[in-house]
């Protein structure tokens, strides 16, 4: 074998060698932490984690909490094994604190296994969340220092680690989830909860009791929804709902708010988008008030039920409400006002510059 041949070879094995490497240290591995907690009927529990998906669900007896520790690079092992939870009780409230490694780490590596999309270089800026179409870098406040979370679609820079959560909750507590970033899911509930995400996406399903929603940066799904007071507050993200029922509460800092699906059992509608627009569709025909103010967004509602006295301005949109039973109408520039069937109720639509649209479906 000449030396060209052997250099050949030694350069082959190297290279075959740095690939085995990184294959491994590109394996991620998982460690599971598991806490069963005996909390009060009547007590109340709060879970706070930093970064990836949380499932809140049904269960019953103690409070079940089983979180995966998910951790890459080549001391994986090492870092997994330097996640904790945390567990402190106060009386009737007990807090879990999902414990990362900020001391040592104040940037996050986040892949979420399910996530499809490409990157590309759009950039839409909103606050301290700074998003690209796949990719987001988001700044946060845990256990007392600055941190960082880069979530991408595959790749990207940081330490990479992160906490899938899932909360078997018991009927008689009272539960306030918090992820700071990543996916927030609650399913089968009928607790007084409190869900919150600083930049991920909340979806709420098949849902009763009082409810209280809130993201900074990502969107709101509710499906389902039987509430005998439910908040919902996004700094830009937009809000869906579908088949709700009961009182409803809606804040957008700049998203839109979707109405859609079986609404006939809502008693109370209070909207307000700072930008967004407001859409809704169905029969509110247990609607007894409504107000809707968009900061300069369109109102577009195709109803039928409304048993109410209106009122609707827009202060540079145009106004065009038509439903068949309106009676005592008076318009002007920039107003509308009627009553519509029996007018029990009260409701009022207001945009600054958008138009406003109400006709039946």
């Amino acid at each position: 074998m000449n030396r060209s041949t052997r250099w050949l070879l030694a350069l082959s094995v190297l290279g075959a060698l740095s690939l085995a490497a990184s294959a491994m240290a590109a394996t991620p591995v998982t460690r599971t932490l598991q806490k069963s907690i005996n909390v009060p009927a009547g007590g109340s529990i709060k879970l706070e984690n930093l970064v990836g998906h949380m499932r809140v669900v049904t269960g019953t007896g103690p409070v079940q909490i089983d979180a995966t520790v998910v951790a890459g690079g080549d001391q994986a092992q090492a870092l997994a094994e330097s996640v904790k939870l945390d567990v402190s009780t106060s009386g009737t409230q007990t807090l879990v604190h999902v414990d990362y490694p900020v001391d040592r780490h104040d940037t996050f590596l986040y892949n979420p296994p399910d996530s499809t999309s490409g990157g590309s270089d759009e950039v839409c800026i909103l606050g301290k969340l700074i998003c690209f179409h796949g990719r987001s870098s988001s700044d946060f406040r845990y256990q007392g220092k600055r941190v960082r979370v880069n979530q991408t679609s595959g790749g990207g820079s940081g330490t990479p680690l992160y906490v899938d959560v899932v909360v078997h909750l018991p009927a008689n507590v009272a539960g306030n989830f918090s992820n700071a970033a990543g996916l927030l899911d609650a399913e089968g509930l009928a607790n007084k909860l409190g869900l919150d995400t600083e930049g991920g996406d909340i979806h709420g399903q098949n849902l009763q009791g009082q409810l209280d929603v809130g993201s900074d940066g990502g969107d709101v799904y509710l499906k389902n929804v039987a509430s005998s007071q439910a908040r919902v507050h996004t700094g830009g993200g937009d809000f869906t709902g579908s088949t709700l029922s009961g009182d409803l509460n809606v804040a957008t800092g700049g998203g839109d708010a979707r109405l859609s699906g079986a609404l006939s059992a809502l008693r109370s509608l209070d909207v307000e988008t700072g930008g967004g627009d407001f859409n809704a569709t169905g029969d509110l025909a247990a609607l007894t008030s409504l107000d809707i103010e968009s900061g300069g967004g369109d109102i577009g509602m195709h109803v039928s039920g409304l048993s109410m006295h209106l009122d609707a301005a827009s202060d540079g949109g145009d106004i065009g409400i038509h439903l068949p039973d309106m009676r005592n109408v008076n318009s002007s520039s920039g107003h509308f006002s009627c009553d519509l069937g029996k007018a029990v109720g009260t409701g009022t639509l207001r945009s600054g510059g958008g138009d406003i649209t109400l006709t039946k479906p």
